[in-house]
């Protein structure tokens, strides 16, 4: 049986920086209200990482190899996002 912990964090008109520390393998992000950006240090499925600018309740997914925890990720808002990890 695999077993996997489930994070969840609710993001107001602030900031928030995904590290190793969080050991955060897959991350969903929505964007509730106001304006919100992801920024990444890392090339994801192939692509350069850019700042991205989220759109109200369209779900972004940044995932890893499933293994080595996703590492330096800005998330910003001027509203509220939703963060749901997988660990």
């Amino acid at each position: 049986m695999i077993s996997q912990k489930i994070w969840t964090y609710e993001l107001n008109n602030n900031s928030l920086l995904i590290d190793p520390s969080f050991s955060l393998t897959k991350l969903s992000i929505v964007l509730m209200s106001g304006s919100g950006t992801i920024t990444g240090s890392e090339i994801c499925n192939g692509i350069a990482s850019s700042t991205i600018s989220l759109v109200i309740g369209m779900p972004v997914l940044v995932s890893g190899d499933g293994i080595t925890p996703l590492s330096d990720y800005l998330i910003a808002t001027t509203g509220v996002i939703a963060l749901i990890g997988v660990k």
